[in-house]
């Protein structure tokens, strides 16, 4: 079997330009198979993943091994679509509000 390079979203670069501006560390793991696209470092030392999706709908649903990955994975994980998404990561994340991630 060979090995597939993985389609990344189309939203996924401003996504990751807008943590990486607010001062995160992003780590794309969107090529390793059945995980997440983004563990994203926050600069109070918080880290979560993140699963990015287009805004259109193309390729909204998660495939077979992202389902399996969220139903077990026990820390924050979380779906983006838009920078706007993201915005609000960041607001929740440094507010602390204790909110789930999840």
């Amino acid at each position: 079997m060979r090995n597939r390079i993985k389609r990344k979203d189309d939203n996924q670069r401003a996504i990751i330009q807008v943590f990486e501006g607010s001062g995160c560390s992003v780590l794309d793991i969107s090529q390793v198979s059945d995980a997440c696209d983004l563990v994203v470092g926050f600069p109070i030392g918080a880290n979560v993943l993140c699963e990015i999706k287009n805004m259109d709908g193309a390729g909204d649903k998660l495939t077979p091994g992202e389902s399996r990955f969220w139903s077990r994975w026990v820390g924050p994980l979380v779906l983006l679509r838009t920078e706007d998404d993201a915005r609000d990561l960041i607001q929740r994340v440094a507010g602390g509000d204790g909110e789930t991630l999840h």
